[in-house]
């Protein structure tokens, strides 16, 4: 969806515009919570990140979750031996 708008921008394509660097700054809304030996101001609320490292980031993931599909099926039929556990449906951290 990031790619999209910028491609309509027309930042990602040649143009006289590929020399600008496009930079997002996302602001975490958290909600109040107990913390214990730490301080609530050490905690990020801003992002500063570039379309290309959230695409990175997306494709990274993406491939970390076909991967384990693939391992899903090897375990399933029998070619890999002993425990697999999985993280169907949760996010991952890289």
């Amino acid at each position: 969806m990031i790619r999209k708008s910028i491609q309509s921008l027309n930042l990602l394509g040649k143009s006289s515009f590929s020399s600008i660097t496009l930079q997002l700054v996302i602001t975490l809304i958290q909600p109040k919570f107990e913390v214990y030996r730490l301080d609530e101001k050490d905690f990020a609320t801003e992002i500063k990140t570039t379309p290309e490292e959230l695409m990175s980031i997306f494709k990274k993931m993406a491939e970390m979750r076909r991967m384990e599909i693939v391992i899903d099926q090897a375990y399933k039929n029998q070619e890999i031996r002993g425990f697999c556990h999985l993280y169907d449906g949760q996010v991952k951290i890289i």
